[in-house]
């Protein structure tokens, strides 16, 4: 049952209709890789190495790592939270079309 639903749920904040902040929720929870609520310098660090394929120098990761932050981490605690994400996600006006998965 519980595949059931998660599968029903990537499926419908997939799809190309669903609202953007169920897309925002669903991207916040993907890019927070240990799940702990927040997305924090480990998760960045993690997804700039994923996006491309662990071929950065360490200091190139940090210094991407450090943008992001500075650009989104609007209370400066070096964590990125739900409602943080929610809100630059809302003034991407790309994001809705941009996030969705061909089934």
């Amino acid at each position: 049952l519980l595949l059931c639903e998660a599968v029903v749920s990537t499926q419908s904040t997939g799809s190309l209709e669903a609202p953007k902040d169920l897309k925002s929720a669903y991207a916040f929870k993907i890019y927070d890789f240990n799940d702990d609520g927040m997305i924090d310098r480990t998760d960045l660090e993690e997804l700039v190495n994923r996006v491309t394929g662990d071929r950065m120098r360490t200091e190139d990761v940090d210094g991407i790592v450090d943008n992001i932050l500075k650009e989104c981490d609007l209370d400066e605690n070096e964590t990125i939270m739900a409602l943080e994400f929610e809100e630059i996600i809302q003034k991407s006006p790309d994001f809705t079309s941009n996030f969705f998965m061909e089934v």
